[in-house]
Formats: structure tokens, C-alpha cells, sequence
């Protein structure tokens, strides 16, 4: 799948999105580089995996995240790190 101007992605209930490896991370980075807006609602997600690949979306402006059934996704500090670190254009999340 080749996408390289997507600037936007609404995921919606039912992506498991589980075990990535680094090297399915390292060839999703030059696919999500665009993105600027990103919503990521109700679905099963493991909260390593998810900021992994959110890392590398440099782009984003705009990012939203409702998961299902996954209390450690709240956390104020791995947020704060990962958008001061890796989304220097990142105005608003939700």
C-alpha cells in the first residue's frame, strides 16, 4: 500500500493493532509522514505500539485518540514527551 500525500486518517472500532515490529514501524514512517490530522476511535490498541508509530508522523497537526478497554493510553507524562519530542506541530490533542 502506497499512500504518501494521505493527510488524513480516521480509524474507527475493530483495528487490533497489537505487535508491531520496529521494522513494519520503520516502513510505515515514509507512508504517515504527511498526516495532519489523525483519529484513532474505540479500537484495541496496545499503547507502546500506538505512540511508536505516532512518533514518526512529524507532520501532524491535529490528533485524537479513543481507545477500547485500554487504561494504561492515559498517561499525561508519555504524552507530554511524545509531543514535545517527536509532533513539533501539533496544536491540538484530544
Amino acid at each position: 500500500l502506497h499512500m504518501p500525500l494521505l493527510r488524513y486518517l480516521n480509524i474507527l472500532r475493530g483495528l487490533q493493532f497489537e505487535s508491531m515490529s520496529f521494522a513494519d514501524i520503520s516502513r510505515l514512517q515514509g507512508r504517515i509522514g504527511h498526516l495532519k490530522h489523525l483519529i484513532v476511535n474505540d479500537c484495541m490498541v496496545h499503547t507502546d505500539n500506538l505512540m511508536a508509530v505516532i512518533a514518526h508522523m512529524n507532520n501532524l497537526r491535529n490528533l485524537t485518540v479513543s481507545v477500547y478497554e485500554n487504561s494504561d493510553i492515559i498517561n499525561a507524562t508519555r504524552w507530554q514527551q511524545l509531543i514535545t519530542s517527536s509532533l513539533p506541530h501539533l496544536t491540538v490533542f484530544r
